[in-house]
């Protein structure tokens, strides 16, 4: 495995990443997930653990059928969704 510490961006525009079943997105500092997320149809866990800005959840999450776990924990900013 790697670590990306000197990351300072990572743009995924265009990208298809349909077949996408696990995000990780923990500790990584963001204030929300993009609606786009809604597109990842095969998406089974999703990880948005330890993110202190992190306050929403877009409303394409519904769109998730294959969905079986997110984990939310330690989110003190976390309103349900977004309006």
């Amino acid at each position: 495995m790697f670590t990306l510490t000197q990351l300072k961006s990572l743009i995924l525009h265009g990208g298809r990443l349909s077949g996408l079943e696990t995000l990780v997105l923990a500790e990584s500092d963001f204030e929300s997930l993009p609606e786009s997320i809604g597109e990842l149809s095969k998406l089974t866990y999703l990880n948005v653990s330890e993110n202190p800005s992190f306050h929403q959840l877009p409303k394409s999450l519904s769109k998730l059928k294959a969905l079986k776990t997110i984990t939310l924990r330690e989110n003190p900013r976390r309103d349900s969704t977004s309006s």
